[in-house]
């Protein structure tokens, strides 16, 4: 098998970059913390009292979702979970884990042994690993079980054991993932791979140009991704990276690609370069122009759209872009299903915030709330305040007393019909 042949099965590439390029994965480096792991446990970062209290309020609410709807219950629960995670809240979020009983508990118990990892936890990490492994064993021999579902948490296990140094166990992890599920595991290659394995993954975005397979082009797409943030002082290689991105985005979905083209305008503002994020932004902005979609994914992009501005120090013309989503809600309203207004309205109010427009921000997630309410069966209004709770939550956006009370109220008259 050449080379380029070779590059092709990710795990392969970092198999070759660690055994002939050189690069040592170190284990995770000893600690303070890490010469107790036998007595470590989780402990919750101090964080704002109503960040935590959105939290428990999240949480409770999927309690509330009775059997027939236990996908959507366990799919709530593990995004507040993983949120918890996000917020150093990590005994709080192994509580909610050992309250799951979906293959969805074995994603936040990989995400848990990322965080031991991340805090020189080893002992404490293994422990999270294991048990990971085996909710992952679990769903493979589950009749009901699917692939997809036990590759998601064998690709955080791969990343895991990766960033343990365990690089056997994690390349075992990692084999034969289904395209979609290896998507994390190749982005954690391409960030970490010896600088001299550059031009062979150029090769793999350039394979993806070259065929037919919508996966495959989106895989390389956040490989692309990775290179332009991590070479981004070296303004060749930059170039390089972002031509081949811009092919292969073209061989994407039109809403992915727009994602992507968002998220190279974030890795250029993270790098303080204004003029290449405002010129992503135009990119954006072009791409959009003759692009009909849903009116909530539209306010998505939006909001994305105005970040940007925002982070490249045009802020008030980010804000104005937002007032300017919102017109087009109100005049669009009747339009957008009841189900998914909050899913176009919490980024918005969220960017506001973001932006330093408390008022606007307040009066929109005040719309987003008000329009939940309006749905008459509980499961899209406990969906939707999940979903308005987690989006304060991520930008650390304080609710006034009144609209958390609102909140709770809303989660109190959860009950039939669903």
């Amino acid at each position: 098998m050449n080379c380029v042949s070779l590059l092709l099965v990710p795990t392969c590439v970092f198999a070759v970059a660690s055994l002939s390029a050189a690069q040592e994965v170190p284990a995770a480096p000893p600690t303070a913390a890490s010469a107790k792991t036998a007595e470590a446990r989780f402990e919750d970062r101090d964080i704002a009292v109503d960040r935590r209290r959105l939290l428990e309020l999240a949480f409770e609410a999927t309690i509330r979702m009775p059997v027939p709807h236990e996908r959507d219950r366990a799919e709530l629960q593990e995004g507040v979970a993983l949120a918890a995670i996000d917020q150093g809240q990590l005994a709080l979020a192994e509580s909610y884990e050992a309250r799951m009983d979906d293959w969805r508990r074995g994603v936040v118990e990989a995400r848990l042994g990322l965080a031991a990892v991340e805090l020189g936890h080893q002992s404490l990490a293994a422990k999270w690993f294991t048990k990971a492994a085996r909710m992952a064993e679990g769903v493979a021999q589950d009749a009901d079980g699917q692939i997809w579902q036990r590759d998601r948490i064998r690709a955080l296990l791969a990343i895991g054991y990766k960033r343990l140094g365990k690089i056997e166990d994690a390349l075992k992890a990692a084999e034969n993932l289904t395209p979609a599920e290896a998507a994390h595991w190749q982005e954690e290659v391409a960030e970490t791979l010896d600088e001299r394995t550059f031009d062979m993954q150029l090769q793999v975005i350039d394979h993806a140009v070259q065929t037919s397979d919508m996966q495959t082009a989106m895989n390389a797409a956040g490989i692309g991704a990775r290179l332009y943030d991590r070479f981004y002082a070296d303004a060749a290689k930059r170039e390089r990276v972002a031509n081949r991105i811009d092919a292969v985005s073209k061989k994407m979905p039109r809403q992915a690609g727009v994602e992507l083209l968002v998220e190279l305008g974030g890795i250029a503002a993270a790098h303080d370069d204004t003029e290449a994020a405002k010129h992503w932004v135009a990119q954006i902005q072009e791409r959009l122009a003759n692009f009909r979609m849903h009116g909530e994914d539209r306010m998505q992009i939006n909001a994305d759209i105005a970040l940007l501005l925002h982070r490249a120090k045009a802020t008030q013309q980010a804000i104005d872009e937002l007032h300017g989503t919102i017109d087009f809600f109100r005049e669009h309203r009747e339009e957008i299903v009841n189900l998914f207004r909050a899913d176009g309205l919490a980024p918005v109010a969220r960017a506001f915030h973001l932006c330093g427009a408390e008022q606007a921000a307040i009066a929109t997630y005040d719309l987003a709330i008000e329009n939940a309410e309006l749905n008459e069966n509980a499961r899209p209004r406990a969906m939707d305040l999940v979903l308005i709770a987690l989006s304060m939550v991520d930008c650390g956006f304080s609710p006034p007393e009144r609209m958390l009370e609102r909140l709770e109220k809303m989660r109190a008259r959860l009950g039939d019909p669903w």
